[in-house]
């Protein structure tokens, strides 16, 4: 069987799905030792079910200017207890109260890396897709044709469905127009990394270490007294 084509394996690879835009902080790695918030450790099964950690975070990046690997180790992610992958803050907005813009921001930051990243990959699996039927339609275009000849016996004639073959052809070349397409506007690794560092860590000097703390304490300060108030949630 014939190897599949060099261009259709690649648009496979680069669009199938997986950790698009959320899920998977490949990147980002938490440190060891957590950061202490006024409202100190959870103290019922209730707290520890919404509760939120500081922890030290390392994020492997690309420097801006020189788009050179860059390792940053002052940052801070937030996470659930016993958890080692960092919640997306931009989710965590509507929990945060008045600390909640702090947060937003992060999801503005990588507004246009995930829209890019979608359409790359709608466009890939538009142009997979494409293909797919192209390839199809070519093949069906091929026809036998059986005869009976002046002996009575049964003859076969292959003939081609010129239409068909066209029409294969034409989609075909659309769908790897589109898995092209797809595939220049896949972002790069650099950016991807930035946008997992934006999407997970806050570093300072705009999201300082003692005000991220200052905020997650107040957050479980809420998370403490709404299970006072209601202990069986």
């Amino acid at each position: 069987m014939a190897s599949p084509n060099p261009l259709v394996r690649r648009l496979t690879a680069s669009f199938s799905v997986a950790c698009l835009a959320s899920g998977c902080a490949t990147s980002v790695q938490r440190l060891g030792g957590d950061l202490p918030t006024s409202a100190g450790h959870p103290a019922s099964a209730c707290e520890r079910g919404e509760w939120l950690v500081v922890a030290p975070t390392r994020a492997e990046l690309f420097d801006r200017d020189t788009k050179q690997p860059l390792t940053r180790d002052d940052g801070v992610a937030l996470y659930r207890v016993g958890e080692q992958e960092p919640e997306t803050l931009s989710e965590l907005t509507p929990l945060m109260a008045t600390d909640g813009p702090r947060f937003a921001r992060h999801g503005e930051l990588v507004h246009d890396h995930d829209q890019r990243q979608v359409l790359a990959g709608a466009l890939g699996v538009a142009g997979v897709i494409t293909i797919a039927i192209g390839t199809i339609v070519f093949i069906n275009a091929f026809e036998t044709n059986k005869t009976t000849n002046e002996f009575g016996m049964v003859e076969e004639e292959q003939g081609l469905d010129g239409t068909k073959a066209a029409l294969g052809g034409v989609l075909a070349g659309v769908g790897f127009a589109l898995g092209g397409t797809g595939i220049a506007l896949t972002p790069s690794h650099s950016a991807r990394a930035q946008a997992e560092a934006d999407r997970y860590v806050l570093f300072p000097p705009i999201d300082p270490s003692d005000k991220v703390v200052d905020a997650v304490g107040r957050y479980n300060q809420r998370v403490r007294e709404r299970c006072v108030r209601s202990p069986s949630r």
